[in-house]
């Protein structure tokens, strides 16, 4: 389940052309229910539903919205991503441990540019955000290897670019070993 909320996180943003200042908070939490196997058709190509930020208080994004794609990790460029054929769910248990991807697209219905997202406990992060600006790149993180404290992230919780009144598709990378 994903929730969001606003105003939020004061926290110095990373990623290219961030300004200081406040921003939403997008909280990721991927229940297990969400993640546990499903019987889905693997090849069939899905399209997600876009997510509409809202203007005011906490809220969960249904789990309609999501997308995934297994048997990748974290080094896939995002042409690949671009181009892979995503399901409604997780097909194989080891992807909790070997990684997969989320992908889902929000519509930023605020006045602001960069967007908190905070996700549930995971040891691996990396996200890529595709807007009309182009693709933004976020480093790659690991709990234990790399500072728990980074420009604009905190552990695995970073801030995005989603450009206001615009729809931004997000890549996220979770891994858990």
């Amino acid at each position: 389940m994903f929730h969001m909320r606003s105003p939020a996180w004061t926290g110095s943003p990373t990623g290219p052309n961030y300004s200081a200042g406040r921003a939403a908070s997008v909280i990721l939490c991927l229940a297990l229910a969400l993640a546990q196997p499903h019987s889905a058709i693997a090849d069939e190509p899905q399209s997600a539903p876009v997510f509409e930020l809202p203007q005011t208080g906490l809220s969960t994004i249904p789990p309609e919205h999501l997308e995934f794609l297994e048997g990748v990790d974290h080094t896939i460029p995002i042409d690949r991503l671009l181009e892979a054929t995503w399901t409604t769910r997780l097909v194989n248990n080891q992807s909790l441990v070997d990684g997969y991807w989320v992908r889902f697209r929000v519509r930023n219905t605020l006045q602001m540019d960069e967007i908190g997202i905070e996700h549930n406990f995971n040891t691996e992060k990396k996200i890529y955000a595709e807007h009309s600006g182009g693709v933004d790149e976020y480093n790659y993180w690991r709990q234990g290897r790399d500072p728990w404290m980074g420009n604009g992230r905190i552990l695995s919780h970073h801030m995005v670019v989603m450009p206001a009144d615009e729809i931004t598709t997000i890549y996220n990378y979770f891994r858990n070993k």
